[in-house]
């Protein structure tokens, strides 16, 4: 159904989490000043403060990766904390929580290329993924274009096989068919870029920072523009950038269902292991300037549930 991303947030009052067995320390491990992080903690304070009934000590430590100098005395200030469970926000946060508290059960999330941290897949390690959910970004352009045929994408296999993996599911699942070129670099992508937005109906873009460098994205809305192809994009800023449209989920939602796992090891029911689709709403944002340029109509479905971006 079009209307899935609506119903999350009623599914994430359902699984509001059982409560604490005992008072913890609380680790939040993050980097400063990046409004993602930061709302994603805003997220989980407050439904740490809503629904905890016990006294936790909840404290945030702060990560620089640009200072290696720091991580020991990080480390020393985190272990010296004693935490019962540590909450890692974004890649170099995983990575430093990993080295230096491995023992201690970990949640992490804002983590783009989750395969770069595989090996953290095991009991007592949950990561809450960040990607939209490929389905429902199929049936939106579906809602835009009920005769799309033919998708297409640019990928690297090595960093982002995975997802191609979701998309040929989801494109299958729409009967929708796939023109996908793997590439191995960003210089490799321009050609096989130029070749399959000349004959697909949408481009739909994958988190993959080997491929998709500023002036990649660039030369593909160029060619999007130019094709009057749209394309699929994967966040407010990629719509802003000039993708028709994308769908992200709510950062201070993905915060919240965080401290609801945290609430479920805490009351003694373990952590969830591997990685973990989320049931945080989707946000839908919509270029209106893209698809009046392209002679797209926005279905009214859609435009009473969306935020138009120009």
């Amino acid at each position: 159904m079009l209307y899935r991303y609506k119903i999350f947030i009623f599914v994430f009052v359902l699984m509001l989490p059982a409560q604490s067995a005992f008072a913890a320390n609380i680790a939040i491990i993050t980097r400063k000043n990046i409004l993602p992080y930061d709302t994603f903690i805003e997220g989980y304070q407050e439904a740490y403060k809503k629904y905890s009934q016990k006294n936790h000590v909840l404290k945030v430590f702060f990560a620089d990766p640009l200072k290696n100098s720091q991580d020991d005395t990080l480390a020393a200030q985190v272990s010296s904390f004693h935490p019962d469970i540590i909450i890692a926000v974004g890649y170099n946060s995983v990575k430093f929580a990993k080295l230096c508290c491995f023992n201690v059960p970990l949640i992490y999330s804002m983590v783009i290329d989750n395969r770069r941290i595989a090996d953290m897949k095991k009991t007592n390690q949950c990561g809450i993924i960040m990607e939209p959910d490929m389905n429902l970004r199929l049936q939106v352009l579906v809602e835009f274009n009920k005769s799309a045929k033919r998708i297409g994408t640019v990928y690297n296999p090595a960093e982002s096989n995975d997802q191609f993996q979701e998309l040929q599911q989801a494109a299958r699942s729409k009967n929708l068919m796939l023109d996908a070129i793997p590439v191995a670099s960003a210089r490799d992508a321009l050609p096989a870029i130029e070749a399959v937005v000349g004959r697909v109906d949408a481009f739909i873009l994958l988190f993959d920072k080997s491929v998709y460098v500023p002036q990649v994205l660039e030369y593909l809305f160029s060619c999007s523009f130019k094709s009057q192809v749209p394309v699929i994009g994967l966040s407010e800023k990629y719509t802003s950038l000039g993708a028709l449209f994308s769908i992200e989920y709510d950062v201070k939602d993905l915060g919240r269902e965080a401290w609801n796992h945290t609430a479920s090891f805490l009351a003694g029911n373990g952590v969830c292991s591997g990685l973990r689709k989320p049931a945080a709403t989707q946000r839908l944002f919509i270029n209106k300037k893209i698809a009046h340029k392209m002679g797209i109509m926005i279905p009214a479905k859609l435009s009473e549930q969306c935020t138009l971006v120009e």
